[in-house]
């Protein structure tokens, strides 16, 4: 398919909300276990916990479109996202949109709603491994992120075209 010679392109890192972190009594479980991953997980947020430094609450998620041509849309998103995300943002912006994953940064997995509330490693438990200080994203994770990529699609077809 032959393309325009245009590129446009928006990012906005937005702020995706953390669940709560397990509590003090979770952790300390957790920390007093064989030493695996989890161990040194809970250890290390019950250190910063003890050191009064503030957990975060948030993290800033870069979600980034191209326009490539006139019509081509290619939406990144960071981490690791579920099929979900793909289906849901071609369903919207058209089965010849690309989406990429693992642009930009990498934190943890990205669920869908469908995949937070089923639980398991990727809804439940990957966070852990990327040291975020909860065990889960917060509920309606899936549409803050689809939220992300349409205000930016919006930005890039209601804006002119700068020819490369």
């Amino acid at each position: 398919k032959s393309l325009t010679p245009t590129l446009k392109t928006e990012i906005e890192l937005t702020p995706l909300k953390l669940g709560p972190p397990p509590t003090r009594e979770r952790l300390q479980a957790m920390a007093a276990t064989a030493p695996n991953y989890q161990q040194r997980w809970a250890a290390r947020i019950l250190g910063l916990i003890d050191s009064g430094t503030p957990l975060a609450t948030d993290y800033p998620y870069p979600v980034q479109v191209w326009q490539l041509g006139n019509d081509l849309l290619w939406i990144t998103l960071g981490g690791e996202v579920v099929v979900d995300f793909s289906l849901e943002l071609k369903g919207r912006f058209g089965w010849e949109t690309w989406v990429t994953a693992y642009a930009n940064d990498v934190m943890a997995y990205i669920p869908s709603e469908r995949v937070l509330m089923e639980g398991g490693y990727e809804g439940q438990s990957s966070m852990y491994v990327y040291g975020l200080p909860t065990e889960a994203w917060a509920p309606g994770v899936e549409a803050q992120v689809v939220s992300a990529a349409e205000r930016l699609v919006h930005k890039l077809t209601s804006s002119p075209s700068v020819s490369r």
